[in-house]
């Protein structure tokens, strides 16, 4: 009677096994469908991959590429867009004091 005791022991230890690893994969198939669909959240945002030109044609530099440098170098070049990036705080600020306001 022992050894059918030890049998049904080991029969419910596999199921327990098989079950643990279907909870598994499920839960590791859950993480890979989240990663994606936030990596293409990503990439959506920066309007990936349609702003990436086919450079195969060996035309160098895509135009939109140097149309965007050119407004740049307009713009101040990397000084302004240095001063952009540091005027951040003081415009996070004033836009926290006319939220507190409304």
């Amino acid at each position: 009677m022992a050894h059918t005791h030890t049998q049904t022991v080991f029969v419910h230890l596999a199921s327990f096994s098989q079950v643990t690893v279907t909870i598994t994969l499920h839960y590791q198939k859950h993480c890979v469908i989240k990663c994606s669909l936030s990596v293409c959240s990503i990439l959506a945002s920066l309007n990936l991959p349609a702003a990436i030109e086919d450079l195969s044609g060996g035309g160098g530099v895509p135009q939109s590429v140097l149309d965007k440098a050119a407004v740049v170098r307009q713009n101040g070049g990397s000084a302004g867009l240095t001063q952009l990036i540091n005027d951040l705080p003081v415009l996070l600020q004033r836009n926290k004091e006319i939220l507190d306001e409304a």
